[in-house]
């Protein structure tokens, strides 16, 4: 008999190889003997939605974009659920959540576990003043982290020069292709030791791929990332 009435749903694609990486972490956050003592997971690894970061940079098919994501939560939604349980939907991108708010008013029966937000409630009860984040040009541009962050008295730097910015796009699409070598582990390391602040936030759902591939006594920071914050939240919320 399974104990969880809940299940939980992963709006996904937005890599692939980050959305493998969570569901391998759900499993693990939900250690058991047995496969049905776990909660249902629903995925959806939408990969073919258009670009996040172009539609915020460029506004390109934006309309496409929040379509391919509504189509995707209603699909997930139209699921039946043991029991009347309710579906907690994690979306596994960051820039994706500039349109969480677009989501929320399309489908409001849908329960959103909001990434961000988790990891602000997170960095506020551990009492951090300051943070750096390191994320994609549209995650930048939105400046949606404010939006979490400043209410609760925690100032947000971002990684967000030119040379910065390439980086980060480097090391992000080392995970999506897979091809996550040493010298990108290297580079990685540096720019997270290179912050101004003691605490890094991994503002791409890809970045923590990579980390999780590192030898972390290379790296002199504290590292947040926000879908384990979202883990530690849905392990509270299920029933």
């Amino acid at each position: 008999m399974n104990k969880y009435k809940d299940a939980i749903g992963i709006l996904g694609g937005m890599g692939s190889y980050a959305t493998l990486d969570f569901f391998n972490r759900v499993l693990n956050f939900f250690p058991c003997e047995k496969e049905w003592e776990r909660p249902r997971v629903l995925i959806d690894n939408n990969c073919v939605m258009p670009s996040r970061v172009r539609a915020i940079l460029y506004n390109e098919n934006v309309e496409e974009l929040k379509s391919a994501l509504y189509e995707s939560v209603k699909g997930m939604l139209s699921t039946k659920l043991s029991d009347g349980g309710k579906l907690y939907i994690v979306i596994g991108c960051n820039t994706a959540h500039n349109y969480l708010g677009y989501l929320k008013e399309r489908l409001p029966q849908a329960n959103f576990v909001d990434i961000i937000d988790a990891c602000a409630d997170d960095l506020e009860k551990r009492g951090v003043k300051e943070v750096s984040v390191l994320a994609t040009e549209g995650t930048v541009a939105t400046k949606i982290y404010n939006d979490y962050f400043d209410k609760r008295g925690i100032r947000i730097f971002y990684r967000d020069s030119e040379d910065e910015q390439k980086q980060v796009r480097y090391l992000i699409e080392c995970v999506k292709q897979n091809k996550m070598t040493d010298d990108a582990k290297k580079q990685f390391a540096c720019l997270i030791n290179s912050c101004v602040t003691d605490n890094v936030i991994l503002g791409c759902t890809e970045l923590p791929v990579l980390w999780n591939t590192m030898d972390k006594g290379v790296v002199n920071k504290t590292v947040f990332d926000p879908l384990e914050c979202a883990l530690f939240k849905l392990k509270d919320m299920l029933k």
